[in-house]
């Protein structure tokens, strides 16, 4: 949400009037799910409040329409488990949101990043104060002009520190780092081959993906649109090949752990129900049917 805030404020507007009007009560199934996943994230389950929101992803924006934002878990849960297509991804979904939520998101993020370059720019500006006071007559001379080229020596300090931050990807390396320890928190080899299998499936989505066509009559799109769309898929593309990178790591470190679910699922893929009464895909069923066997898999001590 805090990201559909930076890129388009009335339909986040829109977004907010909507969850406000017309939440519900989720059901206890998806209740237990939230709470196992943010708990895993280092998140108080108690502190939150788990909020159905019917028809909510046509304004989230979000291939998987979830969010953990202000002490809220927000959902779709009609639209969950289809957008979601297994559950090992609905259940990597919500440990990502909760694990932007508990780094502050991208306000944080925000917030550090402009205080680490305004540090560096202070630093620059009454460095270059300094400096020039000792060695050029002219700043001695006109203190009132030498205040101003500092305060100039700040403010481009503080720009050019902007722009490295951005060239350098630091908010795709925050938000790599957010992604490993969702996968990880997964802990489940089931789990992690349907965020495979649903990356690999992104990724060629995105590929062939095309920018927003000009209603009739109405002039295409600016180059500089089409020049950051294109970067904008470039970027989703590369952080989704370094998960698919952390979970070919991951599958092989995990060995045969499951979780609660998709060990009832290799048991008895035809009759297994969730304790809970979380709905099971018949898709998944059969994913469990063709799934390789795992020799003493041992079962997590979760609900999910």
């Amino acid at each position: 949400m805090e990201g559909l805030y930076s890129i388009n404020r009335p339909q986040f507007h829109q977004l907010v009037t909507h969850v406000a009007l017309y939440h519900d009560e989720p059901s206890n199934g998806f209740r237990e799910l939230v709470r196992d996943c943010v708990e895993r994230m280092g998140l108080k389950s108690s502190k939150l409040t788990v909020w159905n929101v019917p028809n909510m992803s046509a304004l989230m924006g979000k291939s998987i329409p979830v969010d953990v934002h202000g002490g809220y878990v927000l959902a779709d849960e009609a639209a969950l488990l289809n957008s979601a297509k297994c559950y090992g991804m609905l259940r990597y979904a919500l440990l990502a949101a909760a694990g932007r939520c508990k780094e502050g998101g991208r306000f944080r993020y925000d917030m550090v990043t402009m205080n680490c370059a305004l540090l560096v720019g202070s630093a620059a500006g009454f460095g270059f104060l300094y400096t020039g006071r000792r060695r050029w007559s002219w700043m001695r001379r006109r203190p009132f002009g030498s205040i101003f080229a500092s305060f100039a020596v700040c403010l481009a300090t503080v720009g050019l520190t902007r722009m490295c931050m951005r060239t350098l990807g630091l908010g795709l390396v925050v938000a790599e780092r957010g992604h490993k320890k969702a996968l990880r928190n997964l802990k489940c080899v089931d789990c992690i081959d349907d965020v495979n299998s649903y990356t690999t499936d992104q990724i060629v989505e995105l590929r062939d993906q095309k920018p927003p066509a000009s209603p009739p009559g109405m002039p295409p799109p600016p180059e500089a649109f089409l020049r950051q769309y294109a970067l904008g898929i470039q970027k989703q593309i590369k952080l989704l090949e370094i998960d698919m990178a952390e979970v070919k790591v991951l599958r092989r470190d995990m060995k045969s752990h499951l979780c609660t679910l998709h060990k009832g699922l290799r048991e008895a893929p035809d009759t297994f129900l969730d304790p809970t009464g979380f709905p099971i895909l018949p898709s998944e069923r059969e994913s469990a049917k063709q799934r390789p066997p795992l020799d003493g898999a041992p079962v997590l001590p979760s609900q999910h």
